[in-house]
């Protein structure tokens, strides 16, 4: 019959919280969501300044994310690439962050489509489960569409 020391069982109970917590944080961060929004769009010493509102409306925090996006003019053409980078940001928080876009005028902006995810430190999220989270909105009167909205 074998004997169990304090000193054998222990690191066993340990690792096995450990994981169980991991699976805990991934599973949070599975079922949450973050909320990108294209709030403005405003003219800005040779630029188009865009305002974004960063809503995570997830259980951890996310500590990078940058977002290939996508700007077509109104005619459709595809104006640039442009990577969006974000600050960290908290669970449950809202944090808006401006991007001045050089050499483009607000009005010949027709779309933004969020193309990928290059970057994403969010729990054990990939970057292509990122993706999946993100859902894109505009009230800036341009539409912010995913990859997903673009393809239906």
């Amino acid at each position: 019959m074998a004997r169990w020391s304090a000193f054998g069982i222990l690191p066993a109970v340990c690792v096995a919280a450990m994981v169980s917590g991991q699976g805990a944080l991934a599973t949070e961060a599975a079922e949450g969501r973050l909320s990108i929004e294209l709030n403005r769009v405003s003219a800005a010493k040779g630029a188009c300044r865009a305002s974004f509102v960063f809503t995570n409306k997830m259980n951890v925090a996310v500590e990078a994310l940058s977002i290939e996006t996508v700007l077509f003019n109104k005619e459709g053409s595809v104006e640039r690439f442009l990577v969006l980078k974000s600050r960290p940001l908290s669970p449950k928080k809202i944090r808006v962050q401006q991007y001045d876009i050089r050499g483009l005028k607000c009005e010949a902006l027709g779309r933004v489509l969020l193309n990928d995810v290059k970057s994403c430190k969010v729990g054990t999220l990939t970057p292509e489960a990122c993706l999946d989270r993100i859902e894109p909105s505009s009230r800036a009167g341009v539409p912010f569409i995913s990859t997903m909205a673009a393809s239906n």
